[in-house]
């Protein structure tokens, strides 16, 4: 878990990253996911894609570089920092879910 201060340097941080992509594709946002940890994605109608907090390394080789296909939709927990789940054109996608909701499915 991070700290308080930990977070809202972050937080800024993408809260930063954020508006200067939204400048720099005029605000045509296509889809947008936000969870716990100051977690975003965002994806613009032209293709191109920026996300950050918690999960910006483990997400970079999800959403980054991916061959022919592309990523159709993102989800973030709002509880768990950890937890996402991206789904791609070509019908696979990648998780990690939070302990508890692994329970809750069994």
């Amino acid at each position: 878990m991070i700290g308080q201060s930990q977070f809202k340097s972050m937080l800024r941080e993408s809260m930063r990253m954020t508006i200067e992509a939204i400048r720099q594709n005029k605000g045509h946002v296509k889809f947008g996911a936000l969870g716990a940890g100051g977690n975003f994605y965002l994806m613009f109608k032209n293709g191109s894609s920026i996300w950050g907090g918690t999960l910006r390394d483990t997400l970079t080789p999800l959403v980054k570089n991916i061959g022919s296909k592309y990523v159709v939709s993102v989800s973030l927990c709002c509880q768990n920092e950890y937890s996402h789940y991206i789904r791609y054109s070509d019908g696979s996608s990648a998780w990690c879910r939070s302990e508890s909701l692994t329970n809750a499915l069994k």
